[in-house]
């Protein structure tokens, strides 16, 4: 579901990191489940000039954290895997907004909130 003005704040690149990124990890988490368990949401809308981006999905298995509470790749390669999240994080940092997951009872939920231009703060 997507319902949201035809010019949005964030760039198309960082969009597509965002979403890219978030799909990429929904589809690994379903990829071995029954088919008819591996439904993926996927809902974008913006209220009073914030947008959300929303990504749900089913999970089996052990999710892993560090010490901070940052969530860890299962697979064995840590090398080369394990940065989709933080390329999120990453992306909307630049738009003042925020990455929040929670997961629990076999479901994985990933949001995504940027915030009004206006709230912005100009670091620089």
């Amino acid at each position: 579901k997507a319902n949201v003005p035809d010019i949005l704040t964030i760039s198309d690149l960082e969009l597509s990191i965002v979403i890219g990124n978030l799909l990429d990890n929904a589809l690994e988490a379903v990829k071995n489940l029954p088919a008819e368990k591996g439904r993926i949401e996927l809902s974008m809308s913006q209220v009073k000039g914030s947008l959300s981006i929303v990504v749900k999905n089913p999970y089996e298995g052990k999710i892993l954290e560090d010490r901070n509470g940052q969530l860890l790749t299962n697979k064995p390669d840590k090398k080369n895997h394990g940065i989709g999240l933080d390329s999120v994080r990453r992306a909307v940092g630049r738009y003042n907004g925020e990455l929040l997951t929670e997961y629990g009872n076999g479901m994985f939920r990933a949001t995504v909130l940027l915030y009004p231009r206006e709230n912005l703060h100009d670091y620089s």
